[in-house]
């Protein structure tokens, strides 16, 4: 399996590892919008210049990525940008769905920061956006994936890095805590749930 940085070309292998990964993970919606949606969403994130999305491939196409940001506030802006775009790749899936319109407001207001807009994590600063592993692939090197995302983006001299999980991926939580993450902050949601913001200290001996 090799590592490298994704580019422009990669956004519908990724919105395909993220829309597999999304189905099966506890408390995720992006699926909800479908795949085209998230493809849309990739090709945005490639194009941020403060951007990094590392992946793991063979022969065979990309079987896994971490995607993050240097600057958080600088991504959501992106999105901000191309709302209009966003909002038309998730005609099909509102047609299919209307009911998802709610969470879709929610997560609007939240991105353009609305008075009052439930927070759903971090808006500021370095985070580690979506960390996902193709599960028809038997062989999985996530976690060497993941420690080789945290060693590029400390090689930056970041000082940290935070990410955020819902409380449902108690097994992730974890597995986090494991590889030296440390719980910063938690953040009610709706129907009782609740959402951890973890964070990576830039420690060689931590991150391994």
């Amino acid at each position: 399996m090799n590592f490298r940085l994704a580019n422009k070309s990669d956004a519908s292998a990724l919105a395909r590892v993220h829309y597999k990964c999304s189905k099966r993970q506890k408390g995720s919606f992006l699926h909800e919008l479908g795949y085209f949606f998230l493809k849309i969403y990739y090709l945005i994130h490639l194009q941020h210049k403060n951007g990094i999305i590392l992946v793991a491939e063979d022969e065979q196409g990309i079987h896994g990525f971490v995607s993050g940001t240097f600057e958080t506030q600088e991504l959501l802006k992106s999105f901000r940008k191309n709302r209009i775009k966003l909002f038309l790749a998730t005609l099909p899936a509102l047609v299919k769905s209307p009911k998802i319109i709610t969470k879709l407001i929610a997560r609007y207001n939240f991105i353009h920061q609305k008075t009052n807009a439930m927070q759903f994590g971090i808006t500021q600063g370095p985070k580690i956006d979506y960390w996902a592993w193709d599960p028809d692939t038997k062989e999985n090197v996530s976690v060497i994936l993941f420690k080789r995302f945290l060693n590029i983006v400390f090689a930056f001299g970041l000082q940290s890095i935070k990410g955020e999980i819902d409380e449902d991926n108690n097994n992730i939580i974890s597995l986090h805590k494991h590889m030296g993450a440390q719980v910063i902050n938690e953040l009610n949601m709706e129907n009782n749930r609740k959402r951890f913001i973890i964070e990576y200290l830039n420690d060689k001996k931590q991150v391994g």
